[in-house]
């Protein structure tokens, strides 16, 4: 409210006969508590007031992103690193003592973004996982909804997000089954996954610049359109083994 315009009308509260900032108790709220706001509340506090952080914004959560190849993993993995996003990977040309170790640095929250193949699909606990992130679709049902079933766990919330390619056979050969259970989730279906569910043709761009079309409400999925366009979340099932390739 400080920093919205209501500063006057708080003051008009103290103007009415409560007592002085140094004879009451006064307590503030926010999600956040920019340099600016806590200028502003210095008026209505006390000098010695307490300052109280009850966590950071995000800093439990974990981000796990599906890869359908090793190079993918080690690439975009790399990527990241270059960024200063903490990172780390895994896949099957891992060590047993590098994979151990990339499960405790993304446990720990030490490496909160984890890049892997299907092998961390299923067999693995991880806790707080926020966000799934299927940047390559995989080639069944059953690998996707076990993938994403990583997120959401144990009553928690989660998201999952998905990119489509339609140059990609099996996107286009899995998307009869997305579209059910975006249907079976009651979650709304974007209009180019109905299309490719039916066999039918559907453009991506539009003189030459990507569009987008993302549904932001909680609880739903993020679609965007672009060259992989994003699909469904929700659900479990089980899977069968982990199918990996370096390329």
């Amino acid at each position: 409210m400080l920093d919205t315009g209501f500063e006057p009308d708080i003051c008009k509260l103290e103007d009415l006969g409560l007592p002085s900032k140094d004879d009451r108790c006064t307590s503030m709220f926010s999600v956040t508590f920019p340099t600016e706001v806590q200028q502003l509340a210095k008026h209505f506090l006390r000098d010695d007031y307490v300052f109280l952080a009850v966590g950071t914004l995000g800093e439990s959560e974990r981000y796990l992103i599906f890869v359908e190849t090793k190079r993918s993993a080690d690439y975009i993995g790399s990527l990241l690193s270059q960024k200063k996003f903490r990172s780390t990977t895994m896949h099957g040309d891992r060590t047993q003592q590098q994979r151990h170790q990339a499960v405790q640095d993304f446990t720990s929250g030490n490496c909160p973004i984890l890049v892997a193949t299907s092998v961390a699909a299923r067999g693995l606990d991880f806790p707080l996982i926020g966000y799934v992130v299927n940047y390559d679709l995989p080639d069944s049902s059953d690998f996707y909804i076990h993938r994403i079933g990583r997120t959401g766990r144990a009553g928690l919330l989660g998201k999952s997000i998905s990119f489509f390619d339609p140059g990609r056979d099996s996107d286009r050969k899995i998307a009869p089954d997305l579209l059910a259970r975006l249907i079976e989730a009651g979650q709304e279906v974007p209009e180019f996954l109905k299309k490719y569910a039916d066999g039918g043709n559907v453009g991506f761009y539009n003189d030459g610049q990507s569009s987008r079309n993302t549904d932001v409400r909680d609880g739903h999925s993020h679609f965007v359109n672009r060259n992989k366009a994003a699909g469904p979340s929700g659900g479990t099932a089980s899977a069968g083994a982990a199918n990996e390739d370096w390329d």
